[in-house]
């Protein structure tokens, strides 16, 4: 697992990655990391697979210092990633939070969603979004 990072649109964004092929975005929950992933991204070689750090969470902590980390903000963080690294359709897997964060990122562009797998997710409705 490599880490990575890049400045996205004036934003420090880090995550993790392995593997060659179809893209596994991976996107963590509360008090979590990318690092949530480890185990998991290994069994799945034949893809590849980035475990997305929430911006404000992790090694991004500092990112997150007076800027909106709302659900619907983290939504826009993802796509705006995504959009940077050129993945134009991927499958994606959120535990918790990052669930939570991937079904308002997918219910905004739903073309980029291959598939989708929720982990001990919050709910879409749950959460006050626009």
């Amino acid at each position: 697992m490599k880490r990575r990072h890049r400045d996205v649109n004036g934003l420090w964004m880090n995550w993790r990655e392995s593997g060659e092929g179809l893209p596994v975005v991976m996107v963590h929950g509360l008090a979590t990391s990318p690092m949530l992933w480890r185990n998991v991204m290994p069994k799945v070689s034949s893809a590849r697979c980035l475990a997305w750090e929430l911006v404000g969470y992790g090694n991004s902590m500092s990112q997150g210092a007076r800027r909106n980390i709302s659900v619907a903000q983290q939504a826009v963080y993802l796509l705006d990633w995504l959009r940077a690294l050129r993945i134009r359709r991927a499958i994606f897997v959120g535990h918790g939070l990052g669930g939570g964060v991937l079904q308002v990122a997918l219910k905004r562009k739903p073309a980029v969603c291959q598939g989708l797998v929720l982990v001990n997710s919050v709910g879409y409705d749950a959460w006050p979004t626009p």
